[in-house]
């Protein structure tokens, strides 16, 4: 069964310029930039082997869903365009949510800001069971009622707070206090 907020999608496959894709603005604007640059060197090594995908913006500009780092780090080569998988404008913020979710899952972890943000976000289409049950091991962490209590806390956390989580100076034990 599929989770709640999903839908099969096939999207279109369309050249996108990069001119005209918005990279200032993304949901998890956590990424180092060695991590760009990682990506770069693959990017000119190898091309890109997983498409990023989009959704039309109420300004004209396409909005990254998935692949925020691999536009900015081909955006970083000077390519003039990539190929990318353009999601209908009747997606869902749910859909959206968990194609990003799943697009990240089983290549890197999480940072607990990330995990935080995401639980929260999650918590608006999904019940608490599901979340914990679903959701959590997707985030890398046990499914536990507890460690979701953790993570909306930090969520909700004031910007200077964040900041510390995601660097990894506070810890998430320690945020909700």
């Amino acid at each position: 069964a599929l989770a709640p907020g999903f839908m099969i999608l096939t999207p279109l496959i369309q050249e996108i310029p990069l001119s005209k894709i918005n990279l200032e603005t993304h949901p998890f604007c956590l990424v180092k930039g060695e991590e760009v640059a990682r990506l770069g060197e693959s990017l000119a090594g190898v091309g890109l082997l997983n498409l990023p995908r989009v959704q039309s913006g109420p300004d004209g500009r396409w909005r990254p869903v998935t692949g925020w780092k691999r536009l900015m780090a081909a955006a970083g080569l000077n390519w003039p365009a990539v190929p990318a998988a353009v999601l209908p404008p009747e997606t869902p913020e749910a859909h959206r949510l968990l194609l990003y979710l799943h697009d990240n899952a089983f290549t890197r972890p999480f940072s607990p800001l990330e995990q935080a943000l995401l639980a929260s976000r999650l918590l608006a289409y999904w019940d608490r069971d599901t979340l914990v049950a679903k959701g959590l091991p997707l985030l890398g962490l046990p499914p536990s009622p507890v460690h979701l209590d953790r993570l909306l806390a930090a969520a909700a956390l004031g910007y200077a707070w964040r900041e510390l989580l995601a660097e990894g100076r506070l810890a998430l034990t320690i945020a909700p206090r």
